[in-house]
């Protein structure tokens, strides 16, 4: 949640650093921006977790070796569905309308900036929290 926020907010800068102004029309973007920054974290997440059950690969005796063998299987997943989301998001760059186009280029970088924390701030807060806060203590996960 707090990346989408994040997301939304370096998207918002970025909107009015470049001379445009936010109006009622980017107020749904909001709603594409979490649902696409819950399926990123999603799909991270139970990579992560996958990753614990694969003790006979060698994956789980270490958390580097369980991060990246996560990380590497879940980035192809998360650079397909932001290219997707993003390349359709560009595609109302074509519209004449102005209030779609805007729509279309401020959604698009939103979900560019989401990802990018995704890769960096979220797969890392997973690891922060596993190791300092999960009370598993290299027990199973559930």
């Amino acid at each position: 949640m707090l990346q989408s926020l994040v997301a939304l907010t370096t998207a918002m800068l970025l909107w009015i650093w470049s001379g445009q102004r936010l109006g009622l029309c980017q107020l749904p973007a909001v709603c594409i921006v979490l649902s696409v920054s819950s399926s990123h974290c999603l799909v991270l997440y139970n990579t992560w977790r996958q990753a614990w059950f694969l003790k006979g690969a060698g994956v789980a005796r270490h958390w580097i070796t369980r991060y990246t063998w996560a990380y590497r299987r879940a980035f192809g997943a998360l650079i397909a569905s932001t290219a997707v989301a993003a390349v359709a998001c560009f595609m109302g760059i074509t519209s004449q309308l102005p209030q779609v186009r805007s729509f279309s280029i401020f959604v698009a970088v939103a979900i560019v900036s989401d990802f990018l924390l995704c890769c960096s701030f979220f797969a890392t807060g997973i690891v922060f929290y596993e190791r300092c806060f999960s009370s598993q203590n290299g027990e199973r996960p559930r």
